[in-house]
């Protein structure tokens, strides 16, 4: 599950993912909170039906 946590902060902010922890909930969840903050439509839906 890490691997698809990595994708989905990877297409949202190329250039930080490395840096931030391999925690894939966390990072799913930042990935989608930073849409939701910016108040831009979801890019990366195909997610949220994966159970970690």
């Amino acid at each position: 599950m890490t691997i698809k946590a990595m994708i989905c902060l990877y297409l949202e902010e190329p250039t930080s993912w490395i840096k931030l922890t391999l925690d894939g909930k966390l990072l799913i969840a930042n990935c989608f909170a930073r849409r939701r903050l910016a108040g831009l439509p979801n890019r990366l839906s195909i997610t949220e039906g994966i159970s970690i």
